[in-house]
């Protein structure tokens, strides 16, 4: 089995990085995570939405932890 259906769309200097596969036609895949030295990719998310919302969500959060970020109502 070749990765020649990955879209890899994360990659960190090289040694880590997470696709998806879209060959199965799915239109929220789960998302992978391959990280040199470990051999076998792992499940990482149950799709690409969920990485997306918790990205966002993390990001907002890091950005309130450091006082960066005032929501306005």
């Amino acid at each position: 089995m070749g990765l020649y259906d990955a879209f890899v769309f994360f990659m960190h200097q090289g040694y880590q990085f997470m696709y998806f596969r879209i060959a199965n036609g799915n239109n929220d895949p789960p998302v992978f995570n391959y990280l040199e030295g470990d051999g076998i990719p792992t499940q990482a998310y149950s799709s690409f939405s969920e990485f997306l919302k918790e990205s966002v969500e993390d990001h907002i959060r890091i950005l309130k932890n450091r006082g960066k970020l005032q929501v306005r109502f």
